[in-house]
């Protein structure tokens, strides 16, 4: 379902080193949503631009927002919840119930892949400040005042990225 360059990306980037804890921290502090930070992510790496209407686009869309108010924020909620039971199944319950939740956050990846990822031609090289222009885009649309430790450590990840993976960062055929 969600085989698409901005899944593939936010598989691989998710595991580098620091991605994780600034992801969860741009959600547990801001209420950002982890999808979003990761396309903003994606976008900058090929060297595209988040801006406002961008984003207002993405919330209206229903399938979007529907999904992760009714999906995935209650997947999480039951997952968090879960964590400090005593019940002896509980951890075996959390483990699948995480799985359903990474199927759900994969779903959301494949409409925002719908949405932004088959709007016009070929992405180039992107670059750390590119990254860190799209995070503080979608903190100001989320109506945060400022940009983070976090947004440096994901531009920082970012470049590595880049940086390691070179002309093998595979350009999405299609990107806005």
């Amino acid at each position: 379902m969600a085989d698409n360059p901005l899944w593939q990306f936010s598989l691989d980037f998710y595991r580098r080193e620091g991605v994780e804890g600034a992801c969860l921290e741009l959600q547990d502090r801001c209420g950002l949503d982890v999808n979003l930070v990761l396309m903003c992510c994606w976008l900058g790496v090929y060297g595209h631009g988040v801006d406002a209407p961008m984003l207002a686009a993405i919330e209206a869309d229903c399938d979007f927002s529907e999904w992760r108010e009714q999906v995935i924020v209650p997947l999480r909620a039951v997952r968090q919840a879960l964590k400090s039971m005593t019940v002896v199944e509980a951890p075996v319950l959390r483990r699948d119930v995480a799985q359903v939740e990474l199927t759900a956050e994969a779903a959301a990846q494949h409409r925002l892949y719908a949405l932004v990822g088959d709007t016009a031609g070929r992405g180039g090289r992107g670059s750390g400040d590119a990254v860190y222009t799209n995070l503080v885009a979608y903190l100001a649309a989320a109506g945060v005042d400022s940009a983070d430790e976090s947004c440096r450590t994901l531009a920082a990840a970012a470049v590595a990225m880049i940086e390691e993976e070179g002309s093998q960062l595979r350009s999405p055929s299609r990107l806005p």
